[in-house]
């Protein structure tokens, strides 16, 4: 496998990731529960496992350096570093701010 299928693999996940994440922010702010909205709970559940199972390293990232890139990490490609530094905890912070509007969404309308 080549480091630039690799990297293409990884900026597939790195955007799942992303439209998963705001996806299940916006259902949390318009109140909208689809098959979609679980689909992305997923994504972003199996993502958060993956890399609590590998010590919070991606590893398409070690994969990519070990055939050789220099750096495997594809947030940086599309974000400034300061913000690619964050983009777990963030990501985090929002899934749970989603999570808990849904919660709240759900709470309203069982009323």
């Amino acid at each position: 496998m080549s480091v630039f299928a690799v990297k293409a693999v990884h900026t597939f996940a790195f955007f799942l990731l992303t439209v998963s994440v705001l996806y299940l922010l916006y259902c949390g702010l318009v109140g909208r529960l689809s098959r979609w909205l679980w689909i992305a709970m997923a994504v972003v559940m199996a993502e958060g496992l993956v890399l609590e199972l590998n010590d919070w390293v991606c590893p398409l990232t070690e994969l990519a350096e070990g055939l050789g890139a220099r750096d495997g990490s594809v947030a940086y490609l599309f974000l400034p570093p300061w913000f690619a530094t964050h983009l777990f905890p963030l990501y985090g912070a929002l899934f749970a701010f989603s999570l808990l509007l849904l919660l709240g969404r759900w709470l309203a309308q069982r009323r």
